[in-house]
């Protein structure tokens, strides 16, 4: 069934159980259709009219939603969420039958006012453009229907292809179904326009076969329908009615209809209706040949019949011994079948019936793939004269005659049955459509067709001259599969030596080489046989020479002297022959030509058989009527027809080649041992090469296989004579996967076929030289038009480079020669650039000529150069480099360096040595992995080079940058410059853990003092803020050693706080960021500016170097380069590196200062509680002082919490959006904890301004959504997730989080720390860092302060039992007075 009539009827039921005021509700929505909101459905009622039962009042929203849900709950309706409202909209079950309802009492004109008034519908479905769903496009079509109103349904229609054509929810199908088929409505159907009515009723025929009741109706319908409109109706859709009526079995009716029909379409009909009801063939042959007769006289230029009856023209022609020419000519213009999903398995079914040429399909497939339907009887039909029906096969397919009989269309279950039914169904019919042809044996009659074949010769031999002639070819290839080819131009050129040269030539007339060839000077005997093909002809514009290029071209085969057009490229042709294969396969002996002809008639095919390589084939009148017989795919015999076939084969004519492996199969010729070896055939493409690996069995002038590909046996011709080769295919493979294994190029090539390949890069191609060069002769190489790329010697390597290395202002000179052999020295430089011009490690010396370097050797030499910048013939060095380049100079000939080289090279050695010690004072034990950081710190700072620490966060940066401050702290001061909310923590940690450090800040007043004032062992913490603003004054002190904290704050080099960093003067400077590169390279070049000045070389340099190959063309040398160049000044650990080492869980305590307007705002609300409080009675109830507390609390997230009446920068704002920047720099994701979930809120609406993924749970939350975000987080959906504290505080696994933000302080730390487990639970695999944003000065800290009261307070404010602890009222109240 297309659509549920049970629950339609059951809905209808509830209906009619309704109040009329509700019936008519719901007739309202079936003519809205669509789904509309309460008021739009109120202010509707009222236009009409209509108003509620009992009342003389208006509908209004309130009214009118609890009839909507009631309607709801008893299923007439649907309801839906859009944009936080309700829409209503009636079951599409019922929008069909209430919408005729309303038709039919004349209410519909009164709802359709109303609704186009109100909703504009009419003017909408009208409009251009596309409908948005297929709800819209269903009710226009019911809606000018119900019109009838031709114009309009046309725009509907119209607009609805177009919506179909630009969209993938909108099916044009199931719109008319829907529109017209639920149910089906035959009285709308009747009341259709004529024109409209023929679209909708060959839709709905078709749509419907599936619903044998709604088939029914809707075939009903159309008949009803002609039978009362008569000669009204438009011809298609009288066509269309003859053709239900003969294929429903009311034959006569048929005929009756099809009387005074002036249209050529009905031939086909009329011829049927001849062959079913008289069995007459001669009269259903005239009958279609005066159809497409008429066809042509109304200017169609390849008539033909569109419908599946159109298939038993040309079996009638070929009855009526018709020309072949003519049954082709008209399957020519059958083109439609080839895209009608219903016909398209016909064609070629139909072709092998009627043994056309054509490439043969796998009938049997072809006959399973057809489905029981109306489309599978003329299909079924073909299989059976083709044989290819069964016994097996006779149950199902008299299914499908049910199938045909339940939907009425009894004339084509009758034929099924004719053919597959028992005796009494056969004699029920009868004229038999299955009698046009009889089924005998086709193969016998194969086999006679075969025996009556004739032959052909073949060409002679070409000689050669002094003088030559020059054929240049000029070609297209068309075939993407088999490469065939149109050669549209062969022209001769004449010749003559010119000392050691031949001349460009010139053109020689068409006319002077076919009437005088002879005399030509240079001319050969195969010049002359492909000057036969040069034929004389008369016309209107006087005489002219042409020539038949196929013709010639064969002639040419073996020609030494063919180049192509406008390349001047040496061209071979060959002569392939065309052969008759024999394969034994499952069941039988497959015959099939090869090559076969590319159309029909054609006697010749060029296919290109390798690079610059043509195969010609020609075919004589026995080939082309063997194709006609076997097709393109071949066609099996039966092994009852083996011994039938081997006397066929035995009385074939010599000239046709038969290619065998069935045993007994053979030929005349004479058996030689085929050469086996694999051929690589070399042609220049663009700067690469294009190669193919082929075996020639009969040797290298001999035509080409595919390895291990084929028959046994290759026939052709050796010397003269007629051969057969025997291949062993096994070790044609085996050669062949060898040649492979021994080039791996060819593995990173372009496969574009089996065993041809693209080697566009010239490296790649250079590369494949090498190895091809390597196997000798177990291969032969062919360069059809002589050799683009040589190879010069054996590969060069590192033990023949000699060095120096020089001094020069602040970088050493690197300079350098390799010796290639006794006559031959190349300068570094040279090599050098011969690298850098992409051919990878070849150097170009010119000339095609190429010096392979081998590849370690060409690795060391360029990432040499990536050390620094290359100026002429040497290398710029920076200072820095020295250790990276010694390495690469090891294993060098002779190193030639001067004195400070090898000092630097010494001190390098001597800071790996160093094994300096945590100092004593050090509070805090280093773990590991930090006393490991903080060596690496010092060794660096002993060689003199900057340091970039960029541990994961929570690893303890902090504290192993305040060891290396302690440990160099005598040798002066020391400078930390930081974010403004992290400069408090370091302070905080620097008094903790490193107490013999003087922790100084600059304030307002008395700055130059404290900058003047600065000693050994002092540090000064300042933020980027006041570096940059205090510049110059820092820029004069000489420190000890610099720290950048978050250092990715000066990624920008333009920026202001980048420039005065870079001014700083440091001894050892410090760069610490958990993001070192958070967009771009040139942010690490930045860095590394600061750290290290010109050790990467400048900005432009370094983007030509690295940035640009890494970032733009993904160059994974330049990216190991650059990290080999880094990775001595950058140390960076993950949590997962050092998970053994860390702690279980890491508590931070980030304080952020407020802003200058939210303190005040703060300041005021607190001063204004205390005067409140004074004021009231005493004492104060706790009650009123935790409220207190709570709104200042809220002041503290946001002042907007707290009733401020304007928005202003939130200080807590930006800190989580700093800590979120680098947890997700970092690749972690952080569970995001707030008591107020107006301050989730504020959060939740940053993020999705932002575009960054989370997800959202509070107390609001229903489980199920509880537990599907949970499992989404879990998953990998989202970054973040906003919780409050206590919805998601316990109860939850939410391992996929390794962070944890607390954005404002609990009373009760235990609660936190349940938030907290959260994430650090078992499961758990990475360490888990707990953030507590906390507001400087505020009541914040002060509960803070609480937490680190005794252990039982340092739990949050709760005992072991989990009972808070007890403060009173004036406990809480001493909270909000001490401001300090």
């Amino acid at each position: 069934m297309l659509f549920d009539e049970k629950k339609r009827a059951s809905l209808l039921r509830k209906y009619e159980a309704e109040r009329e005021d509700r019936q008519r509700l719901c007739r309202l929505l079936a003519v809205i259709s669509l789904s509309v909101t309460a008021r739009e459905i109120a202010d509707t009622m009222n236009r009409a009219g209509f108003k509620p039962t009992g009342g003389s009042r208006l509908w209004r929203v309130k009214d009118i939603v609890p009839v909507l849900d009631d309607l709801d709950r008893s299923g007439l309706l649907r309801t839906r969420e859009v944009w936080g409202r309700t829409r209503y909209a009636l079951d599409p079950l019922l929008i069909g039958p209430l919408w005729r309802e309303a038709t039919l009492s004349g209410e519909w004109k009164i709802l359709d006012r109303a609704v186009e008034d109100v909703l504009k519908l009419r003017t909408a479905a009208l409009l251009p453009g596309r409908f948005n769903d297929e709800a819209e496009c269903v009710r226009a079509l019911r809606w000018t229907a119900t019109l009838e109103d031709d114009e309009f349904f046309f725009k509907v229609w119209a607009k609805m292809l177009t919506s179909e054509s630009q969209s993938r929810t909108l099916s044009s199908d199931h719109a008319i179904v829907e529109a017209f088929a639920n149910p089906v409505d035959e009285r709308a159907l009747e009341a259709l326009p004529p024109l409209v009515a023929n679209l909708v009723f060959s839709a709905l025929l078709f749509l419907t076969l599936s619903d044998a009741e709604a088939y029914c109706r809707s075939a009903n319908a159309l008949f009803h329908y002609v039978a009362r409109r008569g000669g009204d109706c438009p011809q298609p859709l009288r066509l269309l009615y003859a053709e239900r009526l003969i294929l429903h079995g009311r034959l006569k009716e048929a005929r009756a209809s099809l009387d005074g029909v002036e249209d050529a379409s009905c031939a086909c009909l009329s011829a049927l209706l001849a062959l079913s009801e008289d069995g007459d063939e001669r009269k259903a042959l005239d009958l279609m040949e005066a159809g497409l007769e008429e066809l042509r006289r109304r200017g169609a230029r390849r008539p033909f019949f569109a419908s599946w009856a159109g298939m038993f023209y040309p079996i009638l022609l070929m009855k009526a011994g018709a020309s072949d020419a003519k049954i082709k000519g008209y399957l020519t213009g059958v083109k439609t079948w080839g895209t009608s999903e219903s016909l398209k398995p016909l064609l070629p079914m139909l072709k092998a019936l009627l043994k056309l040429p054509g490439k043969r399909e796998d009938l049997a497939a072809r006959f399973s793939l057809i489905e029981d339907g109306l489309a599978a009887f003329p299909g079924l039909l073909l299989a059976h004269w083709l044989g290819l029906d069964s016994k097996e096969a006779a149950p199902a397919i008299l299914k499908a005659a049910d199938w045909l009989e339940e939907r009425g269309l009894t004339f084509v279950s009758s034929e099924i049955r004719a053919v597959w039914g028992n005796e009494a169904q056969r004699r029920a019919v009868p004229h038999p459509l299955s009698d046009i042809l009889a089924t005998g044996n086709e193969w016998d009659r194969l086999l006679d067709a075969l025996e009556n074949i004739g032959g052909r010769s073949a060409p002679a031999d070409a000689r050669g001259a002094d003088r030559r002639i020059l054929w240049e070819v000029g070609w297209t290839v068309y075939g993407e599969q088999d490469k065939e080819v149109e050669v549209h131009s062969l022209v001769p050129i004449e010749q003559s030596r010119r000392k050691n040269a031949w001349s460009k030539g010139r053109r020689i007339a068409l006319k002077r080489l076919s009437e005088t060839g002879d005399s030509i000077a240079g001319v050969t005997e195969q010049d002359l046989r492909a000057a036969r093909a040069i034929t004389r002809m008369e016309g209107y514009y006087g005489v002219e020479y042409r020539i038949d290029i196929e013709q010639a071209l064969l002639a040419l085969a073996g020609h030494p002297f063919l180049i192509r057009e406008d390349r001047a490229e040496r061209v071979e042709v060959l002569e392939v022959e065309p052969v008759l294969t024999v394969h034994q396969e499952k069941g039988g002996c497959r015959l099939q030509l090869t090559p076969y002809p590319s159309s029909f008639g054609t006697a010749f095919r060029v296919v290109l058989d390798g690079p610059n390589r043509l195969a010609v084939t020609h075919f004589a009148r026995e080939h082309l009527r063997m194709a006609s017989l076997v097709g393109e795919d071949g066609v099996v015999l039966p092994d009852p027809m083996r011994e039938r076939l081997m006397e066929t084969l035995e009385k074939l004519p010599p000239s046709i080649v038969v290619h065998s492996d069935v045993e007994g199969v053979g030929s005349r010729a004479e058996v030689v041992q085929a050469d086996g070896r694999i051929c690589v055939q070399i042609q220049p493409n663009g700067d690469g090469l294009e190669v193919e690996a082929v075996v020639r069995p009969l040797g290298p002038s001999g035509a080409s296989c595919r390895p291990g590909a084929g028959g046994t046996t290759f026939f052709g011709s050796l010397d003269g004579r007629r051969v057969q080769a025997l291949r062993d295919l096994p070790g044609e493979a085996e050669a062949l996967a060898a040649f492979l294994r021994a080039c791996p190029a060819l593995s990173q090539g372009e496969e574009t076929r089996e065993a041809h390949w693209l080697l566009m890069e010239p490296a790649l191609a250079l590369e494949f030289l090498s190895q091809v060069d390597e196997l000798g002769d177990a291969v032969r190489t062919e360069w059809p038009h002589g050799q683009s790329m040589k190879l010069v010697g054996r590969s060069v390597e590192g033990g023949s480079f000699k060095a120096s290395l020089r001094r020069s202002q602040d970088w050493f000179a690197l300079s350098g020669e390799v010796q290639v052999d006794e006559g031959m020295v190349l300068q570094m430089g040279r090599l050098i650039k011969g690298l850098q011009e992409g051919y990878g490690r070849f150097v170009n010396l010119g000339n095609g000529e190429f010096l392979p370097l081998a590849e370690d050797f060409k690795r060391r030499l360029e990432a040499l150069v990536k050390l620094g910048d290359m100026r002429g013939e040497e290398v710029r060095l920076p200072p820095l480099a020295a250790g990276l380049a010694e390495e690469l100079l090891d294993g060098a000939a002779q190193v030639d360096a001067d004195p400070e080289w090898r000092a630097d090279c010494r001190r390098i050695k001597e800071a790996q040595k160093l094994v300096p010690q945590v100092p004593s004072t050090l509070r805090g034990e280093l773990r590991d992995y930090q006393q490991e950081g903080f060596r690496w710190l010092m060794r660096l700072a002993h060689w003199g080079a900057g340091a970039c620490l960029a541990d994961d966060m929570g690893l303890g940066k902090t504290i192993q940058t305040l060891a290396l401050l302690v440990a160099r702290g005598p040798e002066g001061p020391s400078l930390v410059v930081a974010p403004t909310s992290v400069c408090p923590n370091w302070a905080d940690e620097a008094r903790r853990f490193a107490p013999t450090l003087n922790v100084k800040e600059l304030k307002q007043a008395g700055r130059d003092e404290v900058l003047a004032g600065l000693a050994p062992m002092d540090l000064l913490v300042l933020s980027y803020g006041l570096l940059q603003s205090e510049r110059v004054r820092l820029s004069k002190v000489p420190w000890n050693v610099v720290v950048l904290d978050e250092a990715q704050a000066i990624k920008n080099m333009g920026a202001k706080r980048s420039l005065a960093a870079m001014k700083l003067n440091g001894r050892f400077r410090v760069a610490t960021t958990g993001t070192p590169i958070e967009n771009q390279l040139s942010e690490l070049w930045n860095i590394f500016r600061f750290l290290n000045p010109g050790y990467l070389g400048s900005a432009e340099s370094f983007s030509r170097r690295f940035a640009v190959p890494i970032e733009r063309d993904g160059d994974r040398v330049a990216r190991q380069q650059l990290r080999r160049m880094i990775r001595p000044f950058i140390l960076r650990r993950t949590k997962d590196e050092v998970l053994n080492e860390l702690p279980e869980k890491t508590e931070i305590t980030l304080t952020v200062d407020l802003n200058e307007k939210e303190w005040s705002f703060y300041e005021a609300l607190r001063r204004k509680t205390l005067e409140d409080f004074a004021a009231g009675p005493e004492p104060a109830e706790k009650i009123h002082v935790f409220a207190a507390l709570m709104k200042l609390r809220r002041a503290c997230c946001n002042v907007v919490l707290a009733g401020s009446p304007a928005e202003m920068p939130s200080a807590k704002l930006e800190a989580f959006a700093d800590l979120l920047g680098e947890v997700r720099g970092g690749g972690h994701k952080a569970l995001v904890f707030s008591q107020f979930v107006d301050h989730l809120a504020i959060l939740r609406d940053w993020l999705t301004e932002r575009g960054i993924p989370f997800q959202y749970l509070d107390g609001a939350t229903p489980p199920e959504d509880r537990r599907r975000r949970v499992a989404a987080f879990q998953a990998g959906e989202g970054d973040c997730f906003l919780i409050s504290l206590r919805a998601g505080g316990t109860g939850l696994n939410l391992t996929a989080a390794d962070c944890v933000i607390h954005m404002d302080p609990w009373w009760n730390p235990a609660v936190e720390e349940q938030a907290s487990d959260r994430a650090h639970r078992i499961g758990q695999t990475r360490p888990v860092t707990v953030y507590r944003i906390v507001a400087r000065g505020t009541i914040e800290e002060k509960i803070v302060a609480l937490h680190a009261w005794k252990r039982d307070l340092a739990d949050g404010l709760l005992e072991d039992s989990g009972r808070a602890v007890k403060l009173s009222a004036e406990e809480l109240l001493n909270l909000i007075r001490d401001p300090s």
